[in-house]
């Protein structure tokens, strides 16, 4: 079974290349199971569909901004997310030390 640092490796390298078969196959059952894994996937889904909806002569500088604009935002969101849930393990782990 493919860990998922491997598995998100994969699910990049399909958007540009064939994977052998037992290869998709290794990739498919890791994602059918992983939660995250499986949000990669849509969210590459997504962001695929996204620069195929644009065409090459409207890929022009505003959507391009737009488009950083709005993962910055995403990567900024789920970072601070991520920044909470630490911050209230280390306020816990601190709580426990003080008794």
């Amino acid at each position: 079974m493919l860990n998922c640092r491997q598995a998100s490796e994969l699910l990049s390298r399909s958007r540009d290349e064939e994977l052998r078969w037992t290869t998709r196959l290794r990739l498919r059952a890791h994602v059918v199971f992983c939660r995250c894994c499986s949000s990669l996937e849509r969210n590459f889904d997504t962001l695929g569909g996204l620069i195929q909806d644009k065409s090459a002569d409207e890929a022009d500088e505003q959507w391009t901004e737009d488009l950083a604009e709005k993962i910055s935002r995403q990567i900024s969101q789920q970072s601070s997310e991520k920044d909470q849930s630490d911050s209230g393990d280390q306020d816990e782990a601190d709580n426990k030390k003080d008794h």
